[in-house]
């Protein structure tokens, strides 16, 4: 609506107006505390979760097995998926479990 609509109205039908937007409004505010709304906008991922394998050997038997560990990388620019081969380095603490950020992708 325009301000020259809004300026030919009178007081009646301002007020009908206001009643309906102040509905809209309390059912728009329903919606979001019952989470009825979807999310629109996203954030950009920038953690990637690394898997690095290393091979151990048992001392008794000597029969050798994999070993697993999976890092949080810090991918600012969103480069690594999944899949690739990438090369990460230690850095100051980002949040509770991600201090690594990723270096290049080798793949």
């Amino acid at each position: 609506m325009d301000f020259t609509e809004l300026k030919n109205k009178n007081a009646a039908e301002l007020a009908d107006l206001l009643a309906e937007l102040k509905a809209e409004q309390r059912e728009l505010r329903f919606k979001a505390l019952s989470r009825q709304l979807k999310q629109v906008h996203r954030p950009a991922e920038v953690k990637r979760k690394v898997k690095v394998d290393r091979m151990k050997e048992n001392l008794k038997y000597h029969k050798s097995f994999r070993v697993s560990k999976k890092y949080h990388v810090h991918d600012e620019k969103g480069l690594a998926k999944e899949g690739d081969k990438v090369e990460f380095c230690q850095c100051r603490p980002l949040s509770k479990t991600k201090c690594w950020r990723l270096v290049k992708v080798l793949n």
